[in-house]
């Protein structure tokens, strides 16, 4: 179906130049290739697509020249060989074969190499037993001709001028991602080395509270970044979690918990049995509370239809875990009063509620500690619903979890309370201590890095996860950006 839709597209929009909507043709932020950065998909289409001209005309034709300076010879490769043709070729290699004679005379450097100098014009010669292109494909062959000659093959005498194309369409638009995911320049396309320091300075100087931060109409990442619980259009996400003093957002800490949940879920060997919940769920579970103290404890509120005994069933979330199956929840916390997160941690074993708190004075433990008791209260119920915990010998009580405040964290100086709250997990999943010094920037750089490379990293290999895929029964995504990828990938691989 792919290849047909291919060569449909082919048919239809073969000579045309406007493949795209209007206003879909542009790669934003441009692909950088040193001598030339490329803004627009049309470059791939015309480089991906047999008969397309590798030039805005479609009158031009390409040929190779070789000098083999031992030989004083300009060998010419014609993929378009006839009398006349031969003939305009040979007569388009004259100004290399008269004047670089001249131009070595003025160079010492090829007498000190014995490289042979004489004033007359070097001998051109035509390659014969070349494969012939049948449509406007010479500039392909070209760029074929001189990679065999570089590689010392031999030029075969069928030519596939798709599979070429197909081959050249997939490797530089690979290598534009990769550079984007590594954040890598060769030495020679590289900016100046105080270029990148200047710059953070900058932002970081002039507009470190600001919430428009970019230029308009330049904050938008086109396609968004997938992150399977949520989408990421904005350059300014990346913003707010790079620098310290930001706050982070239900989205940056709902994406950083599902992708700690991952990593404990598909670790070869995990070290502790985990699982966490989200933003939503700290919201849905203190609605609960308000009405169960509301009506007097009200234990009919508390069932197994309930949302919060969907996410115990490891239902509710991507990358969900059954409850019964963990030895420890993780829970985000957000004291909205006080503006501030903190990290819950349930050990069911223990029936403790560990409550990590960055801003530690008497007034803001007391409100934390409050904060947990919607936990501690109505989990207990909860559990006592689902005969899976005494079948794996939880330990079942309806008396309250007891709520204990960990001690001797590092404390922040600013807005940073989203950071440690992601931090602390981490730290507890991997078993390592929680350091005493606690370097923000670095940890933000990290993450930053961490979630730029690997939506990078997704749209370079075209991967999604099993639990971040479409369902199969799902319409396909937008037109643009499935023919844009079927550009690159027309056969099947």
């Amino acid at each position: 179906m792919q290849k047909i839709l291919a060569h449909s597209v082919c048919q239809e929009r073969h000579d045309k130049e406007k493949v795209y909507l209007k206003g879909k043709d542009k790669i934003v932020p441009p692909f950088r290739f040193g001598v030339e950065d490329v803004a627009t998909k049309m470059w791939f289409h015309k480089l991906a697509y047999p008969g397309q001209c590798l030039t805005n005309s479609t009158e031009s034709h390409w040929i190779l020249g070789r000098l083999n300076i031992e030989e004083r010879r300009v060998y010419m490769y014609n993929s378009l060989s006839t009398a006349m043709k031969d003939s305009a070729a040979i007569k388009a290699c004259q100004p290399f074969a008269v004047l670089l004679p001249h131009f070595f005379a003025l160079f010492d450097e090829f007498k000190k190499e014995n490289k042979p100098i004489c004033l007359d014009p070097f001998e051109v010669v035509k390659v014969d037993g070349l494969p012939q292109q049948t449509s406007n494909d010479c500039g392909c062959f070209v760029a074929s001709f001189a990679e065999y000659f570089i590689d010392m093959k031999p030029i075969p005498p069928i030519f596939d001028v798709e599979k070429h194309r197909d081959r050249l369409a997939v490797l530089f638009y690979k290598y534009a991602r990769m550079k984007e995911v590594e954040f890598i320049d060769s030495e020679d396309e590289a900016p100046p080395k105080d270029y990148v320091h200047n710059h953070r300075q900058v932002v970081v100087s002039i507009m470190h509270d600001k919430e428009k931060v970019y230029l308009k109409g330049k904050d938008k990442i086109v396609p968004p970044f997938r992150f399977g619980v949520e989408d990421v259009a904005t350059k300014m996400w990346f913003h707010k979690l790079a620098y310290p003093g930001q706050c982070l957002t239900n989205s940056h800490l709902d994406i950083i918990f599902y992708y700690l949940r991952k990593k404990g879920k598909y670790a070869k060997e995990p070290k502790v049995k985990f699982t966490t919940t989200d933003c939503l769920f700290f919201k849905t579970i203190h609605a609960l509370y308000e009405k169960f103290i509301a009506q007097k404890k009200n234990l009919s509120l508390i069932t197994a239809q309930h949302a919060i005994a969907d996410y115990i069933r490891g239902r509710k979330m991507l990358c969900g875990s059954p409850w019964h199956l963990c030895d420890h929840v993780f829970f985000i916390i957000h004291m909205e009063t006080e503006s501030h997160w903190i990290l819950g941690r349930l050990n069911i074993e223990e029936r403790r509620v560990y409550m990590y708190n960055s801003l530690s004075t008497a007034m803001k433990d007391s409100a934390a500690i409050k904060a947990c008791q919607p936990f501690a209260v109505l989990l207990p119920h909860f559990f006592a619903l689902f005969d899976e915990f005494k079948k794996e010998n939880k330990p079942i009580c309806l008396d309250p979890f007891e709520v204990v405040k960990v001690d001797g964290l590092p404390q922040q100086t600013s807005n940073d309370c989203g950071c440690f709250v992601a931090s602390f997990a981490e730290y507890f999943i991997d078993m390592k201590p929680i350091p005493p010094i606690f370097d923000v920037e670095k940890h933000r750089d990290r993450l930053a890095v961490l979630f730029y490379k690997y939506a990078r990293m997704k749209e370079v290999e075209f991967i999604d996860s099993e639990d971040e895929a479409p369902p199969k029964g799902s319409k396909t995504p937008s037109y643009e950006r499935c023919r844009f990828v079927m550009v690159l990938r027309k056969r099947p691989l």
